[in-house]
């Protein structure tokens, strides 16, 4: 079994190729390989659809890991984006990892446990001060919730995506 941090490419769950540096379709630049990982959701909005969607992520891998910064981004059409903590397991989530409308859903049908990170603009960043990280395990289940608004006559795809980067230095005191 591989660690999270040694983690390979799954739907929902991105990490950019050794070497390659490739950005996301919004300019994101996953992190590199042992790094961190990428979350993203995507979905495509009707012409004046407002909407809310929602999808579960399982982290991968066979491990524990500590996240000490989270940064996003989001095109044009995301109005704000929440990851939150769930207390699901990836069993209870193994056939609803696609997005989903969720407006209106609240928090206790949604196992929602906690907010992890939240924004209301296209970039972002949260940095943990050093020593101190959000701890992680391999299988734990993060719902990334994202509010869209199309305002034009046209079809818009629309994409949030968050990098959770790994703490490289000692971790002291835990976040959360």
């Amino acid at each position: 079994p591989t660690s999270l941090r040694q983690q390979v490419s799954v739907a929902g769950v991105r990490q950019k190729t050794a070497g390659c540096g490739a950005e996301s379709a919004t300019g994101l630049v996953a992190p590199p390989d042992g790094r961190g990982i990428q979350l993203s959701l995507a979905v495509q909005l009707a012409p004046g659809a407002e909407v809310e969607y929602c999808r579960y992520v399982v982290l991968p891998g066979a491990g524990a890991v500590h996240v000490n910064r989270i940064e996003h981004d989001y095109s044009p059409g995301s109005h704000h984006f929440i990851v939150y903590q769930t207390s699901l397991t990836a069993a209870d989530v193994a056939n609803r990892t696609e997005p989903f409308a969720c407006a209106g859903v609240g928090f206790s049908e949604l196992n929602a446990a906690g907010i992890l990170y939240a924004a209301q603009v296209p970039q972002g960043e949260l940095a943990y001060p050093d020593g101190v990280a959000f701890p992680f395990a391999a299988g734990d289940v993060v719902l990334l919730n994202s509010h869209y608004l199309n305002t034009s006559a046209q079809s818009l795809a629309a994409e949030v995506r968050v990098n959770l980067w790994f703490a490289d230095a000692a971790v002291t005191a835990e976040a959360g």
